[in-house]
């Protein structure tokens, strides 16, 4: 079966944008994230990455950033102001060799519904990310994504997605 026309979206977090936005763009950034990647932790229905078919994603994952690799073992358990110094500590460690993130494959058809998703709650979701879009003629395959892409971890829940989306975890 061949694969049909899509969009790759990148997305690359980006922590001085971040820190731009404030408490109440926080929070509509994390809404726009539960609607894309439910999250189970947060009131969400987690689900197989699969099931984001229905909304015409045919691939998503987060990137395998190294990040994660510099934050303390009890980060998840940390207050917010202990996770935002590690993450700035993680940070001045020097640049990432693979960037925080997510990617999407969206079915053409689908692709402006997810745009809208995207911004559906302003633009503070957008605006905390680098992003990319490029087209995907039919037949394109999971290598020519790959080569697009930086590395991704093996998400197997939108759960997963999520967490790894962003380094915050939408705490702070």
């Amino acid at each position: 079966m061949t694969t049909p026309r899509a969009y790759l979206i990148t997305a690359v977090y980006n922590l001085a944008n971040y820190r731009s936005l404030d408490a109440a763009q926080h929070q509509q950034a994390r809404s726009v994230a539960m609607k894309l990647f439910p999250a189970a932790a947060y009131g969400g229905a987690a689900s197989p990455v699969a099931t984001l078919g229905a909304k015409g994603v045919l691939k998503a994952s987060s990137f395998a950033s190294d990040l994660f690799s510099r934050l303390p073992g009890d980060y998840d358990m940390a207050s917010a102001p202990d996770q935002r110094a590690a993450i700035e500590a993680a940070f001045a460690l020097g640049p990432l060799q693979t960037p925080i993130g997510w990617m999407a494959v969206v079915q053409e058809e689908r692709f402006l519904e997810y745009l809208a998703a995207m911004g559906s709650e302003g633009t503070a979701f957008v605006r905390m990310y680098d992003i990319d879009v490029r087209a995907l003629a039919a037949g394109w395959t999971p290598h020519e994504v790959a080569q697009r892409t930086p590395a991704l971890r093996n998400d197997k829940t939108t759960d997963d997605i999520y967490w790894f989306m962003t380094p915050t975890n939408w705490r702070s």
